[in-house]
């Protein structure tokens, strides 16, 4: 395991607190994006401010993501409001519209493979039916379904 700093290689911690840096412009935006979030989600009641995320805001719209149609339509019902807030809490920027745009979470963890068990009795009789089948394709396919057994 190599020890220090390898020929060419720079700190992150440098790129994101560099002037010049693209990457400490976008570090400085997602930033600033989430006090933003967080000070909407703090004028919001509850259960809204745990389902939206501030995608975007700028000179003429605020963008939120929210994870389904119902809670989006919920958004719409209280957009004059969320417009009031941001205009107050979101200095420089002063949103004239409301974007809501539905992102559904995405899931962490990836579905469980089903397993198929059969039991020793289906197995057999899946396994007699293939042995009378003709067509080789089909006649296969049954025969490692049968091998399914617990």
């Amino acid at each position: 395991m190599a020890t220090g700093k390898q020929k060419g290689s720079v700190a992150i911690q440098s790129l994101l607190h560099d002037d010049k840096s693209t990457f400490a412009a976008l570090y400085q935006r997602s930033t600033e994006l989430q006090i933003f979030q967080e000070k909407l989600k703090a004028k919001l009641p509850s259960p809204l401010c745990d389902h939206f995320i501030l995608a975007n805001i700028d000179k003429t719209t605020l963008t939120l993501h929210t994870d389904s149609p119902a809670w989006a339509a919920r958004f719409r019902f209280i957009t004059p409001d969320i417009l009031s807030h941001a205009q107050k809490l979101c200095s420089p920027y002063s949103p004239k519209t409301i974007r809501i745009k539905v992102v559904p979470p995405v899931s962490s963890s990836k579905q469980k493979k089903r397993t198929l068990n059969l039991s020793s009795k289906n197995a057999k009789l899946i396994l007699d039916t293939a042995n009378s089948i003709t067509d080789p394709v089909l006649r296969d396919a049954l025969i490692r379904l049968s091998q399914h057994k617990s």
